[in-house]
């Protein structure tokens, strides 16, 4: 039988052996923890985007860069283990895309990727900035958001952004340099940058002498803001008060340039010409809106991740469907004119 101080000792044994085998567990958890999320954070850097693209992922070496050879920065915000839609779509199918590649030295490319790796420097920085991943955003040279271009980028949108940013770096900096008379050309950068306010921007239009061809560069990239606007501001009565908006822009001769708000644009007009009973409009904007639906079916199709068989046939015959739909009511638009007369 174990005496009284025997099972007293044993027992304070084993609370010591528990006691430090709780910390020693915690010690392991979290090692393998780290490893884990180093793993991600190589096997991020590892991304044929990632490689291709020459992205920096250390915010004072995109700093430093953009400053060295006068840029601006375009970075991306995420995690090395987001696997969501929308992060794919930013990856795959804008970074990897050849027309990205090919304007890529027109930006200091940056990749901010939320790793939650102890000792990495500016963690949870989208959040500093006022930004929520995964998205992607034009910075200055000194780290500071132009635009914020929000999760899901447009593609056309972001390629003329890159198109532009050389333009918008080298302008500045002659103008800081003491050159003359470039705020015309400065004001048309920032509209094609998208990092003026839209109507700011109309307000300034009218007080600067600008060619034709930037004047309407300029109206169509307020257009493009105007009708997201008119979206957000008929949202109860969206269609109605939209589609008034949309056939007046038209009536003036203004255009979209933007692939959403074109979209917006002509299936509004569409919509407008019908209760108007404008035939001649209603075909422009048929044609248009053909054009498109072409398009969106044919990207639907590429988009698949998994095509199943038979796939093919069915968006085939769903796109089918959706042109025959069109045509018959261009063809009821016709003879509804018709009739009128």
């Amino acid at each position: 039988m174990t005496s009284i101080p025997t099972r007293f000792a044993l027992a304070m044994f084993m609370l010591t052996a528990s006691a430090v085998a709780v910390p020693a567990q915690t010690q392991v958890e979290q090692m393998l923890r780290k490893n884990h999320l180093s793993m991600l954070f190589e096997r991020w850097k590892a991304q044929p985007w990632v490689v291709n693209g020459g992205w920096i992922y250390e915010f004072d070496d995109a700093l430093e860069k953009a400053k060295a050879e006068n840029k601006l920065i375009l970075a991306y915000f995420t995690k090395a283990s987001d696997a969501s839609r929308s992060s794919q779509q930013i990856e795959r199918g804008l970074f990897s895309d050849p027309e990205f590649l090919k304007r890529k030295d027109n930006a200091v490319l940056f990749s901010s990727v939320y790793t939650q790796l102890e000792g990495r420097e500016y963690e949870d920085l989208a959040q500093t900035l006022g930004l929520f991943s995964p998205t992607v955003a034009v910075l200055d040279s000194n780290g500071k958001v132009l635009r914020d271009l929000s999760r899901n980028v447009e593609r056309g949108v972001a390629l003329n952004i890159l198109d532009h940013m050389r333009d918008f770096a080298d302008l500045t900096k002659r103008r800081a340099d003491g050159e003359d008379d470039l705020e015309s050309k400065i004001f048309v950068t920032e509209c094609q940058l998208g990092i003026i306010n839209w109507k700011q921007a109309k307000e300034k239009l009218s007080q600067l002498e600008l060619t034709d061809a930037e004047r309407k560069t300029v109206d169509s990239v307020i257009l493009d803001e105007e009708i997201m606007a008119w979206l957000v501001e008929n949202r109860s009565n969206r269609q109605v008060g939209t589609q008034a908006e949309v056939y007046g822009a038209y009536k003036a001769g203004r255009r979209p340039s933007a692939k959403m708000a074109s979209t917006y644009f002509w299936d509004f007009l569409l919509d407008a010409a019908e209760g108007i009973g404008d035939l001649e409009t209603y075909k422009a904007a048929h044609a248009e809106v053909m054009v498109q639906r072409r398009v969106l079916w044919d990207e639907r199709l590429k988009l698949t991740r998994r095509p199943r068989p038979g796939d093919a046939d069915r968006n085939w015959a769903a796109a089918k469907k959706d042109f025959e739909l069109l045509e018959a009511r261009l063809q009821k638009m016709i003879q509804k004119v018709k009739k009128k007369k």
